[in-house]
């Protein structure tokens, strides 16, 4: 199974939540290709881009996603100031 970890980032004015998916395995002192992967315009990272991202993590890759300003958990956690 592959491993998960949340991240908040700043954004122009507010925090961002994000998810790290890192591959089966994941040694840190490889290196990996990795690919962000944005969600459609109504969505957040729960949903498509999330799922992707596992589907990368299983194939090799780490896979970042993010809930885009005012969608999903950006938009009741303000984390970052």
């Amino acid at each position: 199974m592959t491993k998960k970890e949340q991240v908040t980032f700043l954004g122009r004015h507010f925090g961002l939540v994000g998810d790290i998916h890192f591959p089966d395995n994941f040694d840190s002192s490889k290196k990996y290709a990795a690919i962000v992967v944005s969600h459609p315009g109504s969505s957040n990272l729960d949903q498509t881009s999330g799922l992707y991202s596992e589907k990368l993590a299983e194939k090799g890759f780490i896979a970042f996603t993010f809930d885009a300003g005012y969608q999903g958990r950006s938009v009741v956690e303000n984390l970052v100031s």
